[in-house]
Order: structure tokens, then C-alpha cells, then sequence
């Protein structure tokens, strides 16, 4: 008897399969039986596809759905031989996002790519990111089947309708006719109601009311929360998705529920602008920055205006624009009815950028103009705006440190205070210490550490950061962090802490934007 090659067994596996008319999820869970494949690879098979023909069609929806708008493959053959493995071994684990990418492509939910293994070995923040996302399951079945073309590819209706990642409020799905409908999922966190009144008022803008907007403001508190926790690059695309709708709504607004609206968006376009910021994406951000400014001017909301203005000298800090830093900066603490909350940070803003570039005296003015105005946004916290809830003492002494490091490039004492400074920021932000953000401020640590010669201080900031980079895709950090690393290596070559800091930019290298 001639005993017939692996892929050919599996080949006619898969046709009695389809014959009968088990869907792709119920293949996979026949080829994890008999070959005892991890869940990821027991889809990709069911689908008949080889690791480079699956990582072709997860690059294909990458690039059209915008996950990767640089137009880059997010997915290699060897890359998702590791994702299929993973935690065998227990090397750099899948992102939500990559997940998401797959469950997209196999038209399935993403819980049915985790088994125990893999869930016991998820970060916390992933799992709390991973808990939130929703899926029709029996509407995914009658696509990823009805729609299979001869190699079980899906068609493309079924791979376009699954939302990359959490808090896709907003979802157009189609109803058996093929008429586009609107889906409002508020994330699990919105009563029956409350979500009844979204799907309503999507589908009829004119439903909009009061309630609606306290709707709309709830879901945007609860993703500022989990940016927090897991970082910015994976709320890219659900917070543009929604943009779009919410954009839709205030278009076709009037009346007393306008305002709020309005007001709304303009939050949502502020908080737009920062994910952009924080991923590098400096012409998108500059965009969003610019309708949040609109709406915010429209709203009369004169603070939220006010960091509209200052993000934009953010902008222009990251884009080495000092002098527009620095006037922007000014122009968001201009107006006195600004809370003086927002025109504390403004003052560092503007004293960071003298301090970079090397206007000592401007500098340390503005640092003691910020250090008076934190000390007031302290007697007045209960005014602070919902936008700007993390301007805690915390963030004030990060942002002093910041200022300090550059000012301490040339003075011990001032980057002593550095040190201090974002020591104590850092100490004080509890879970939010593990978002791409706050690795921005380890950075500065490490460079502090740099300038006082202490080498295993430098290097340990360093690991700590790279780690958090990888994890929340904030790769516009590793650059910098290559830069710590050869410098480490340039002084301190026989250093133990260089080689772990090397392997831990060796994990961020191919990371999953």
C-alpha cells in the first residue's frame, strides 16, 4: 500500500470536509484534533494555505483596511510561524492587533485562536484589550462558507466586515439583502439601553440627544483608560472608524444637542491627534489636530481650544520645530480663562523646548512660571476637564524632569533633579507605567542616568522601555533607544546590561506595528 505525503492526506481532508459542508472553524477544529496543531495553525490549514500564502493575505488586509498605512508587510512566513507556535517557545508573544489580523483573514472570532496556553501567557493589558472585542459568530460562520472560493479563501465581504480591535462602535455590516446597516457595540460597558439609543441614533442622526452624547462621552473616557494600559498604535484604526461616524453625526446636527456634540467630537479629534503624535504619524495628527481645534472653537470650550493649540507645539517639539514649540506653546495659555491646569503644562512645554535648544535663561524661567501654576492647578483640580484628566502631580514632575534632563546636560544639579524627578513621576503612575507613553519618560531616564555615568541605571531604564515599546507597538522609540544602546556600548562595552539591552531591541526590531 503507497502511503500518501502529509499534504495530500490533509488535501482530501479538507475536500470530504468542504463536501459536507463544514465551515472553516469546524475544519480547524478537526485539524487541531488529528494533527494536534495550536489553534492559529489549525485555521491556516482549513483554509489550505501555506505560512507565506497566509502571511500574503494578512499583508493584502493590512494595507486595505489602513492597519498599516506605510504600506509595509506587517506579516512574514517565518514571523507567523512564530505566531502559530507561540508560547512554544515562549519568545515575543502576538499583539491583539496581529490576533485580530488573523481572525480578520479566517473570517473567525479571535477568542478561537487562543487555547489555555496561550491565555495563561497573555500580558494583562492584552487581555483586558482582548476581553472587549465582539463578534457575530453565527453571521461569521454563514460568511467564511458561503463566500470560500475553490481554496476555502474567503471572500472579500466576509474578511472587511471584522473589526481589527477593540471598540469598533460604529460597524456597517450587511444584512442578508446585502443593504449596509449601522451597529453600535459599546464595548460591554453600556447598558442595553444606552447601546439601543447608539445603534438609533447611528442609523437616524436626528435621534441624537443628551443621553447619547453621555453615551459617546462614556466609550471615549474608557478609551483614554486603555490607551493608558496598552498604548496608542492599537486604538489607531477603531478611534479614526468612529471619527468618521461621529463626524457624520455633527454634520447632520441642529438644535440644543448640537453644542454637546460638538464638543464631543472635538475630544475625540483631540485624543485622534495624540495617538497619532504618539506613533509618529506626524501629517494625520497635524489634520486631527486641526478639526479638533475647529470644533472646539465652535463648542466655545476655550480650554479644550487651548490643548488643541498645545498639542500642535508638541507636534512641532517632535518635528524639531523649537521656535513654533515654543509659540504655540504660549498661544495655548494666552487666553486667562484657560484652566490653569492646562497653562501649567504649557509652561513646561515651553521651557522644554529652550532647554533643547540650549536658551538656558528662557528655560528656567518658564520651569519656575510652570512650577507656580502647578502649585495652583493643586487648589483647583475638581475644575479639571475630563480631556486632561492625567495632569496629576505625577505628570507635572515628569514633565519637570524632562525639562531638567535637557538643562542638565551641562549641569550635575540639574540632572540630578532629572533623575529625581522621574524617579518619582514614573513611581507614582501605577498600571499606566506600562503604556508607550510612559516609556517616552524612561527614555529621558536613561539618558540621565547616561550623563551621570551610571551605566546599569541607564541600561536598566533602557530594557524597561524597549520591553514596553515592543509590547504597545511604540516603535518610534526604538530608534532611540538603538542610539542609548550604542552609546552604552561605545563607553561601556563589557557591561552585562549592554548585551541585555541589545537583546531586548533584537525582540522590538520586528515588532508588530
Amino acid at each position: 500500500m503507497v502511503k500518501v505525503s502529509l499534504r495530500v492526506e490533509q488535501n482530501e481532508l479538507r475536500a470530504r470536509m468542504r463536501a459536507v459542508g463544514m465551515t472553516h472553524e469546524e475544519a480547524a477544529v478537526e485539524f487541531a484534533r488529528r494533527y494536534r496543531l495550536r489553534p492559529r495553525a489549525a485555521f491556516r490549514h482549513a483554509f489550505g494555505w501555506t505560512l507565506q500564502e497566509a502571511a500574503n493575505q494578512i499583508n493584502a488586509h493590512a494595507s486595505r483596511t489602513g492597519v498599516d498605512p506605510d504600506g509595509m508587510p506587517v506579516m512574514s512566513g517565518p514571523r507567523l510561524s512564530e505566531v502559530e507556535n507561540w508560547p512554544f517557545p515562549d519568545r515575543r508573544r502576538p499583539t491583539p492587533q496581529v490576533l485580530a489580523l488573523l481572525a480578520a483573514v479566517y473570517g473567525t472570532d479571535v477568542h478561537r485562536l487562543l487555547d489555555l496556553e496561550d491565555r495563561e501567557r497573555l500580558s494583562p493589558q492584552d487581555r483586558l484589550l482582548l476581553n472587549r472585542m465582539r463578534w457575530d459568530t453565527a453571521d461569521s460562520d454563514r460568511q467564511a462558507h458561503g463566500n470560500a472560493g475553490a481554496r476555502g479563501v474567503p471572500g472579500q465581504r466576509g474578511v472587511d466586515r471584522v473589526g481589527p480591535v477593540a471598540y469598533d462602535l460604529f460597524r456597517r455590516e450587511q444584512d442578508d439583502g446585502g443593504v449596509a446597516r449601522p451597529v453600535a457595540a459599546g464595548g460591554g460597558f453600556l447598558d442595553g439601553d444606552e447601546e439601543e439609543r447608539l445603534r438609533r441614533a447611528v442609523s437616524r442622526p436626528s435621534r441624537v440627544d443628551g443621553r447619547v452624547v453621555a453615551s459617546l462621552a462614556a466609550i471615549l473616557a474608557q478609551q483614554r483608560a486603555t490607551e493608558d494600559l496598552i498604548g496608542s498604535a492599537r486604538l489607531l484604526v477603531p478611534v479614526v472608524a468612529q471619527l468618521g461616524e461621529v463626524e457624520r453625526l455633527i454634520g447632520e446636527a441642529s438644535g440644543r444637542v448640537r453644542g454637546p456634540l460638538v464638543e464631543i467630537g472635538a475630544q475625540w479629534a483631540e485624543f485622534a491627534g495624540w495617538l497619532h503624535i504618539s506613533t509618529g504619524r506626524w501629517p494625520a495628527a497635524r489634520g486631527w489636530l486641526d478639526r479638533a481645534a475647529e470644533w472646539a472653537w465652535e463648542a466655545d470650550e476655550v480650554t479644550l481650544h487651548a490643548t488643541t493649540i498645545s498639542f500642535k507645539g508638541h507636534l512641532a517639539f517632535h518635528l524639531g520645530q523649537l521656535d513654533a514649540a515654543v509659540g504655540l506653546s504660549r498661544a495655548a495659555s494666552r487666553d486667562g480663562r484657560v484652566w490653569v491646569g492646562q497653562r501649567a503644562y504649557d509652561a513646561h512645554q515651553e521651557a522644554r523646548a529652550h532647554a533643547l535648544a540650549g536658551q538656558r535663561r528662557p528655560a528656567v524661567e518658564a520651569l519656575a512660571r510652570g512650577a507656580d501654576l502647578v502649585a495652583a492647578a493643586a487648589a483647583d483640580e475638581e475644575a479639571a476637564p475630563a480631556w486632561i484628566y492625567y495632569y496629576t502631580p505625577e505628570f507635572y514632575a515628569l514633565e519637570r524632569g524632562w525639562v531638567c534632563r535637557y538643562l542638565g546636560r551641562d549641569d550635575p544639579a540639574y540632572n540630578e533633579e532629572a533623575i529625581v524627578c522621574l524617579t518619582r513621576g514614573l513611581a507614582g503612575l501605577g498600571d499606566a507605567r506600562t503604556s508607550g507613553w510612559a516609556a517616552e519618560f524612561l527614555c529621558h531616564l536613561a539618558a540621565a542616568y547616561l550623563q551621570a555615568d551610571s551605566p546599569d541605571l541607564a541600561g536598566a531604564a533602557g530594557i524597561e522601555a524597549a520591553t514596553i515599546a515592543t509590547e504597545t507597538g511604540s516603535a518610534r522609540l526604538l530608534p532611540r533607544l538603538r542610539r542609548l544602546h550604542a552609546d552604552l556600548a561605545a563607553r561601556w562595552p563589557g557591561s552585562s546590561v549592554t548585551a541585555d539591552l541589545g537583546g531586548a531591541l533584537l525582540l522590538g526590531r520586528d515588532g508588530d506595528k
